[in-house]
């Protein structure tokens, strides 16, 4: 229910009228922010066929898959805890916590395209992910 997500994220908890479930759910909410969103491009004849493994400093990362798995070889999201990558259809998504360690497994050929976003929470500052991004 509406309350039980509301209070999930914080906003509270108990019975409330559906005007106020709706504002304490709409302010829960506002405590996220996507912080970035980019296009990847995995293409082992540019010498970009990899993405080694680490961890995003963000709360939420969520990547969509550009194109079908059958436009490539290799590739996918290689998970260490899991020793191994998953592989995704166009439109197909993978969510995972930003601590989790991952990387870009390596296309053998074709393209992999992805889109990759972070979310956090507002108000939070992760200097793991500015260091990172000093490079961009």
């Amino acid at each position: 229910s509406l309350n039980a997500a509301a209070h999930a994220l914080g906003g509270g908890g108990g019975a409330i009228g559906a005007e106020e479930e709706g504002a304490d759910q709409e302010a829960s909410l506002k405590k996220f922010r996507m912080f970035r969103a980019k296009v990847l491009r995995y293409d082992p004849s540019l010498g970009d066929d990899r993405l080694g493994v680490h961890h995003d400093g963000s709360l939420l990362t969520f990547l969509v898959a550009l194109n079908d798995s059958s436009s490539y070889s290799g590739g996918g999201t290689r998970f260490e805890s899991l020793g191994r990558a998953v592989r995704y259809d166009a439109g197909r998504m993978c969510v995972h916590p930003g601590i989790v360690r991952h990387g870009g497994a390596t296309v053998e050929s074709g393209v992999r395209w992805v889109l990759a976003a972070w979310i956090d929470v507002r108000g939070t500052v992760e200097y793991d992910r500015l260091m990172c991004e000093e490079g961009d």
